[in-house]
């Protein structure tokens, strides 16, 4: 099962994990009545797959104007093998550090896997490529969920758990 960004984020926020604001906008006019409701947006590329920004998918935009063209120029294109036909427009927020946190779905165990690094971003995907030990792998049982026993000298401390 895949859950693209905007439908996770619920997911998220009823755990009590924070997240932007955002708007599931499905063309130009719907992104900046987003816009003008939450300021300056990050408007993003709402298909189920990886390196959305790399491809573009991903576009920073200061006031509505801007995010007409950040959507214009995301909406249609292709991403992978999906053809981007939604957007989330985001408030944009203030951060001191990027980190990467995701659930897939693991062939191995047949179950939810757990990956996060404290070297969050775009590159991601090379950053695990070159440096598997950044990316810690948790896996989880759907039936008892994550074992807190793993977190334990799991995470590193480079890793804030707050």
């Amino acid at each position: 099962m895949n859950f693209e960004e905007h439908a996770a984020k619920p997911l998220l926020r009823a755990a009590g994990i924070d997240t932007p604001r955002g708007v599931l906008a499905h063309d130009a006019g719907e992104a900046v009545q987003a816009a003008k409701l939450l300021g300056p947006c990050v408007v993003k590329a709402q298909v189920a797959t990886g390196k959305r920004g790399k491809a573009g998918g991903i576009r920073l935009a200061a006031d509505p104007e801007a995010v007409r063209a950040a959507a214009n120029a995301i909406l249609g294109m292709r991403i992978g093998e999906h053809r981007v036909e939604r957007l989330l427009v985001e408030e944009q927020v203030a951060f001191a550090r990027e980190m990467y946190a995701a659930v897939l779905d693991d062939p191995a165990s047949k179950g939810p896997l757990l990956l996060f690094s404290a070297e969050g971003g775009m590159d991601i995907e090379e950053i695990a490529a070159k440096h598997p030990d950044a990316l810690v792998r948790l896996p989880a049982d759907i039936r008892t969920g994550l074992d807190a026993r793993l977190l334990d000298g799991a995470l590193p401390a480079s890793l804030p758990c707050d």
